[in-house]
């Protein structure tokens, strides 16, 4: 009998160490599927410097605010995307791209866009 309470109370701390650690890689796995379908950006480039700016933040960053004008324009959305090589090189932003607006009316216009930095 004490030998079952032991190997119960072993299986049951177990399962608690492997359960916390897939709760603990959830939001990663859940960041980098999301990030493989939305691109890091939202259209916009800086116009200073012609494409848009990746600010790298730290890794365990996940929530980043974004403001905009009007009621209800305060909202908080999670950094889906993180730093990684190869880079691809400096180039002009194409076509794609809109300019930041003479009057934005969210901070996602402004063509900085937050990405989580490596680990």
């Amino acid at each position: 009998m004490k030998r079952i309470l032991i190997r119960a109370t072993i299986a049951l701390a177990a399962c608690g160490v492997s359960a916390g650690t897939l709760r603990a890689e959830l939001p990663q796995v859940y960041a980098w599927r999301q990030a493989q379908v939305l691109p890091w950006h939202n259209g916009y480039y800086d116009p200073y410097w012609g494409e848009p700016i990746a600010l790298v933040v730290p890794p365990n960053a996940e929530f980043q605010a974004n403001y905009g004008w009007g009621v209800g324009g305060t909202r908080v959305s999670p950094i889906y995307h993180q730093f990684g090589r190869p880079f691809p090189g400096y180039g002009r932003a194409g076509g794609a791209f809109l300019p930041t607006p003479n009057q934005p009316s969210d901070t996602q216009e402004f063509g900085v866009y937050y990405v989580r930095g490596p680990w």
